[in-house]
């Protein structure tokens, strides 16, 4: 539960678009999601040099993706 004025705040990778699916549902109730891939300076450079030189690393499942998950406003629903 979040308060009116209530904020949540999610890392994820996107794995097979469930991140994608869980958005589409959030925003389904009374929730405005915002999604950031490049959130950090820090973080997206490791995420480039990770694709660069370790085979193993896959954007889709290792790369954490921010979604901000804020309450509507009852006059926006």
């Amino acid at each position: 539960m979040l308060k009116d004025s209530g904020m949540a705040i999610n890392f994820a990778p996107y794995r097979s678009k469930s991140l994608n699916r869980f958005v589409s549902i959030a925003e389904t109730y009374p929730f405005e999601c915002s999604v950031f891939e490049h959130y950090d300076e820090d973080v997206f450079n490791k995420h480039l040099e990770a694709k660069q030189i370790n085979k193993h690393y896959s954007s889709d499942l290792h790369h954490p993706i921010l979604v901000i998950l804020r309450k509507r406003q009852k006059s926006d629903q």
